[in-house]
């Protein structure tokens, strides 16, 4: 139960948005409708009273619980309410603690509004504190909407923090919720959770009916027996409907179920009549904005010319609405916001809107062409009771009625989708909007058959091991819809990096020889989306000379959305069903030609087919004349399977796990190029200039003008994102315009939204930041853009700035403009080749002009081309054309931070009090540093920003921050620092930045254009005999000496030095992982597990495990065991001991058939091994390979073999490389026991951050592919 997460939640979902909820309305029989009750419902000792029966011994496996809730509802016949919430939760573990120090709730205008009454918390001492909640509190515009591309301000958030509860406290609060406007006029519907993830001892839940809008549905669904109890009564022209809800457990969630909504005990309750009601509502709304305009006519009229049939005539409608008018939702709508359509000629003309939008404007076009279209509103999620008719859909879409009374449903939100309707919307609950009403309906399931995926193969291998080879993958139904979503989405040379992963997980070492996308347009959706593909890689064979294992080359369990919907199987059974939510499958062919001289196959492996009603799994493989021939089928065809549905999955799984370890043995006695494609945006002109008045203050003003000219570059450029705090800032969109042609739109304020960031609410006392975000009208290929920002800072420590000159867009020409007093110092940095190798070459054109006190530095780079998309660059300073400036010097800088955080630590007289009770009797200097630590964790919640993101004026006292509860990192810094040093410490400031690690780049990054930006978090850290401690980056759980921080460097603000930020030795992060494999004759096998963690890691696991409930302990092991095999069966209990340093974990599970045994070879692959090291992807590269952070990781792998079995024909072969650049070492060493019949492979990695330049990358490639090969886990066994 999270009150950081919307406790006792409930979802309002509106067309294009999801909302969260919290519970709405209960209370006690004979409550007024129009009392005030925001002094509470409940008695509070008597909750009280029942509370001291509550412990974590009594609820182990609760982190908190319900004692009381109290909800009462009063609605009125035009459908407003009232709703009064008295909630009582008892905090029993640190989690529940942590998930309480704050609480949440949604509402949106003009429907709802919350008011907060009354929180108070109640010590285990008798004590109780009543929270401030002005001072706590804070509303906030919903961020989470943005990521929808929805930016609605009336969808809100209220946040209150909760200073100083501990464990064991209860917590009580009081809400009202407000209904000022029904969602559909003269209704009234709810549901209620009465089951959750922690117990419940009481809940009443009432609801005071008016005689004329009585509640027409009302519904317990999956009830648990004997917890609930109803009764009903008449007073005053109403009636009071009342559940109680006595000693719910608590129910465990489970991955991929359903959500709770349909398969916990809950409430649901409507005055709506029917579903017929609810239709007729969303057409009436709906159809006054279904208007249609002569260009409207003009376009339909050319989109069906020359279509013979009426599915072609649809399906060019459906793709102009669907590609032309792109997702985007801003204005609020008058009549019932997030459910009422624009105008349907305003989003024709603006070519963009939310689904309801576009779904109306495409009922309009399909209805100038003569079809029966209607809008739809669908739920994609919880399907919807049919018992209980409720206004809560959260997507809309279209329909035509067909002759027969069915309908074609369609979806146009997505811009790239193939299908009309996507194989993602089925089996869910939806509504067509009609006249004359229509009821629930459920969307088809679309089959397995439509949603395949077909792979053909035709490759060899010849006598040196080497593999060569074409592939058709032929992508239908759910796999076209997503695959080309995706690559419509990403640059051309970024579409061919994933197919080049691909086959380097095929075959360690592969290159991608040719490469063919089709169709070349992803908008071109009557085209069905396939790629053609040829490989080579070099020794593939595991082999020692004369036996060898054949990988065979499948891209199948690599591609296709079948093989990633079905990973959440780790239970042995379960309580709720398993979600799929898509039938859908795989096709493979192969067809591999061996060279003679490679031998003869010895052992061809069967496999046992796997069929029932939900799972079919088939692969035949067999020896043809030159080689092998496979056919393999795999396809789900359910969308859910139920708990029974589930037993048989696991069981066919084990079948599935043991057919894919097999392998066949055998015995002897150029890239497509992507050049001149078309960049997706190209900046035609960028100029910023920058007027500073002093070091403090300045205005800049960039003016962008570009080119839009792919799907990707509309999808990039249509909206501006701004990010400021107005505390020191003031940002301005001067003017914006789009220019299609000869006609010209400009920005309207209806386009321009102000979002709040998304810290804001949970930290009231700091100036809010804000984000302005711009939605450009009428973008589309071809467009031309162009903005002008002015952004005016004030009361800044002091000037800098740092500018890059390329990006992901060819820049024609970006001019940087600087105009100073001549008087003010400053250092500038300009270097056309990056800081790792500085040289300015040919790319700066630069000029310098002195007049009436001030200078006017000017820098002009031009013809830059696109950056090429690669992964783990470096910092783009650090190897590209760079601009950096700065004002100020960081010794002062650190003087100014040091000066603040000083004076607020001296404001300390609470906290002085706290420090002397807390560390009183305590002499050991570790255990008190461990208790201050602790109490500032558990006491200060972290919200805010960092240091550099507010003015050094906000940071506030000690007293206060302990008091408020909350903090950034400078204000905790602040309290601990005040503690320490009343404890006898002697602390210190320092101020870190997150990076880079690499030496060498912290040495010229840090060297030239100080920024304050580059220290966000305040540390506090005291002297130690081996070194430094710091605090303030840790919870309570890790071991004292480790930090985040490692390696990093920071800015000591009391000398105003640079340093590296140090752990203690042994403090490191590592880890040391071993395994032990006992194989018996029958090829059974017991696997022993053990982990040592070290460092950062320590911490995390420690608090996983601390925090753990038993039975999600349990739960969480049946997983683990199965990530060993599906037949894994433990042998003993999961050991997690953490009482010392490091930490350490065991398990041993027993293996049915872990060795596949076949003839006169048994072989296995072990359980780990140094694949994924490198992690590289692409076959050549153009920038310098960086890596972030270090790596110090060791494996232990043992395997005993039973006796009679000779010694390894084949095992994983020794290396010893070191890494380019002094980057380290990779090892791997193997040794084989006679005596005591044991293999032993040892792997040892210590990495240290790098930067290879791109002549190391084949060396790097090399051994990529040598860790990745199949050789590098295979164990073959001679009988």
């Amino acid at each position: 139960m999270k009150s950081t997460v919307w406790l006792y939640w409930r979802r309002l979902f509106l067309f294009g948005a999801v909302c969260i909820w919290p519970l709405v309305g209960v209370g006690a029989a004979g409550l007024d409708p129009t009392g005030d009750y925001s002094g509470g419902i409940l008695d509070a000792g008597r909750v009280l009273e029942a509370a001291r029966e509550v412990s974590v011994e009594r609820y182990p496996n609760a982190d908190d619980i319900l004692l009381d809730n109290h909800i009462f509802t009063a609605y009125e016949a035009d459908g407003t309410a009232v709703n009064w919430d008295d909630t009582f939760i008892k905090v029993l573990t640190e989690k529940g603690m942590r998930d309480h120090q704050s609480i949440s709730f949604g509402f949106m205008l003009p429907y709802t509004r919350v008011t907060v009454c009354l929180i108070e918390v109640y010590k285990a001492d008798g004590t109780s504190q009543t929270i401030d909640i002005a001072a706590q509190s804070k509303e906030m515009v919903d961020r989470s909407q943005m990521e929808m591309n929805i930016y609605d301000p009336n969808m809100k958030v209220l946040q209150v923090g909760i200073p100083g509860l501990e464990v064991g406290d209860v917590l009580r609060y009081v809400i009202r919720r407000d209904t000022m406007k029904a969602r559909v006029a003269d209704t009234w519907s709810d549901y209620t959770l009465l089951e959750y993830t922690s117990p419940i001892r009481r809940l009443v839940y009432e609801i005071s009916a008016p005689t004329e809008r009585p509640l027409a549905s009302i519904a317990l669904k999956d009830a648990v027996p004997g917890t609930v109890s109803y009764s009903e009564e008449e007073a005053a022209g109403r009636t009071l409907h009342r559940w109680e809800a006595l000693n719910v457990p608590r129910m465990y969630e489970e991955p991929s179920m359903p959500d709770l909504v349909n398969v916990v005990q809950r409430l649901l309750v409507s005055t709506i009549p029917d579903w017929e009601a609810l239709s007729r509502w969303y057409y009436t709304l709906s159809e006054p904005h279904f208007i249609v305009t002569p260009q409207m006519r003009e376009l339909v009229a050319e989109l069906i010319t020359g279509k013979q049939t009426e599915r072609e005539k649809i399906e060019a409608i459906f793709q102009w609405v669907s590609q032309k008018v792109r997702y985007m939702g801003i204005t609020v709508e008058a009549e019932a916001p997030g459910y009422e359509p624009h105008d349907t000629t305003l989003t024709f003309e603006n070519r963009h809107g939310v689904c309801r939008d576009k779904a109306a404007l495409l009922v309009v076009l399909l209805r100038e062409a003569g079809f029966k279209a209607y809008p739809v509103i669908i739920h994609n999620g919880p399907k919807k009771d049919p018992e209980v008719p409720q206004p809560y859909f959260n997507h809309a879409i279209s329909s035509i009625e067909l002759e027969d009374g069915t309908y074609l449903l369609m979806d146009s939100t997505d811009e790239t989708t193939k299908e009309l309707f996507p194989a993602y919307l089925c089996n869910q609950s939806y509504l067509v909007a009609k006249p004359e009403g229509e009821t629930l309906l459920t969307s088809p399931i679309v089959p397995a058959s439509e949603n395949l995926m077909r792979v053909e193969t035709q490759a060899a291998i010849d006598e040196d091991g080497t593999l060569t080879g074409r592939s058709r993958l032929v992508f239908e139904g759910i796999n076209d819809n997503v695959y080309r979503g995706y690559l419509a989405r990403v640059k051309p040379e970024d579409r061919k990096k994933l197919f080049e992963g691909l086959v380097k997980a095929m075959a360690p070492g592969g290159r991608l020889t040719s490469f063919v996308l089709l169709p070349e347009d992803m908008g071109d959706t009557g085209q069905i989306l396939e790629v053609e593909l040829e490989f080579s890689a070099p020794e593939v064979l595991i082999s020692d000379g004369n036996a060898s294992m054949v990988p065979l080359p499948r891209l199948g369990p690599r591609v296709g959305i079948v093989n990633f919907i079905l990973g959440a199987t780790g239970l042995e059974e379960r309580k709720y069903p398993l979600k799929t939510d898509i039938a859908c499958g795989i096709e493979e062919r192969l067809s591999l030609r061996l060279a003679p001289g490679l031998g003869s196959v010895v052992s061809l492996p069967s496999f046992d087919p796997v069929e029932n009603e939900s799972l079919r799994w088939n692969r035949d493989l067999r020896e043809v004349e030159d080689g092998l021939e496979l056919t393999s089928t795999f396809s789900l065809e359910a969308v859910e399977f139920a708990p029974e549905e589930y037993k048989q999955l696991k069981s066919a799984l084990k079948t599935l796990e043991f057919n894919g370890r097999k392998q066949v043995i055998l015995s002897r006695g150029e890239n497509e190029a992507t050049a001149g494609l078309a960049a997706d945006v190209e900046v035609l002109r960028s100029a910023v200039r920058y007027v500073v008045e002093d070091p403090h203050q300045w205005v800049e003003t960039q003016e962008v003008r570009k080119r839009i000219n792919t799907y990707k570059g509309v999808k990039d450029a249509s909206e501006l994102k701004l990010d400021y705090n107005p505390v020191w800032e003031e940002v301005k969109l001067v003017r914006a315009s789009v220019r299609n042609g000869d006609e010209e739109k400009t920005i309207s304020p209806e386009e321009i939204n102000l979002m709040d960031a998304a810290w804001a609410a949970s930290a009231p006392r700091y100036p809010a930041g804000k984000t302005l975000v711009a939605s450009l009208p009428g973008v589309q290929e071809g467009s031309i853009v162009e903005y002008t920002i002015e952004r005016r800072c004030f009361d800044r420590p002091f000037f800098s700035v740092q500018l890059g000159f390329r990006g992901s867009d060819p820049i024609l020409e970006r001019e940087v403009t600087l105009d100073v007093p001549a008087d003010l110092p400053l250092s500038i940095l300009a270097d056309g080749n990056g800081l790792i190798e500085p040289g300015m070459g040919s790319v700066f054109e630069s000029d310098q002009v002195e007049a009436d006190g001030r200078v006017r530095h000017r820098w002009v780079v031009r013809d830059q081309e696109a950056m090429k998309t690669e992964a783990d660059l470096p910092p783009w300073w650090a190897f590209g054309p760079a601009l950096l400036i700065s004002s100020g010097e960081l010794s002062e800088y650190a003087h100014q931070v040091e000066s603040h955080l000083t004076v607020a630590a001296a404001q300390a007289e609470a906290v002085t009090e706290r420090t002397l009770a807390l560390t009183d009797g305590v002499s050991d200097p570790r255990e008190r540093l461990r208790l201050i630590r602790d109490e500032v964790v558990r006491r200060v919640r972290a919200a805010g920003p960092g240091i550099h993101a507010l003015p050094l004026e906000t940071i506030t006292s000690a007293d206060e921050v302990l008091a408020s509860g909350y903090g950034n990192s400078a204000d905790r810094a602040v309290l601990l620092s005040a503690m320490l040093r009343e404890a006898g410490f002697e602390p210190e400031f320092v101020v870190a930045s997150p990076g880079p690690l690499h030496p060498g780049l912290q040495r010229v990054r840090f060297a030239v254009a100080p920024d304050p930006d580059l220290f966000p978090t305040v540390l506090v850290r005291v002297s130690d005999g081996e070194g430094h401690i710091y605090l303030n980056d840790t919870n309570q759980y890790a071991a004292l000496g480790s930090t985040p921080h490692d390696g990093c460097i920071g800015l000591v603000v009391g000398t105003g030095v640079v340093e590296p930020i140090r752990a203690l030795p042994q403090m490191s992060n590592r880890s040391q992982i071993s395994y032990r494999l006992e194989v018996t004759p029958e090829g059974d096998a017991r696997v022993h597990y053990r982990r040592e963690v070290f460092g950062i890691e320590y911490a995390a696991r420690k608090q996983m495990f601390t925090e753990m409930p038993p039975e999600e302990r349990r739960r969480f092991y049946q997983e683990l065991v199965a990530t060993v095999a599906q037949a894994a069966v433990p042998v003993q209990d999961l050991v997690t001991d953490y009482s010392g340093y490091p930490g350490r974990e065991e398990f041993s599970v027993d293996v049915e058939r872990y060795v596949v045994m076949d003839g006169a070879y048994a072989y296995l692959q072990l359980p780990a091994s140094m694949a994924g090291l490198l992690g590289l992807q692409q076959e050549e590269r153009h920038y310098p390979l960086y890596r972030s952070g270090p790596l110090d990781w060791g494996v232990r792998l043992d395997v005993v073999m039973p006796e009679g079995w000779t010694r390894p024909v084949l095992t994983p072969p020794t290396v010893q490389w070191c890494y380019p650049n002094d980057g380290g070492r990779v090892e791997t060493a193997v040794r084989f026991d006679v005596e005591s019949r044991r293999l032993e492979v040892r792997h040892r990695v210590e990495l240290e951050p790098s930067v290879a330049e791109v002549e190391h990358y084949p060396e790097l490639l090399r051994m990529n592919r040598m860790l990745n090969h199949p050789e590098a886990r295979a164990v073959l066994f001679e009988r």
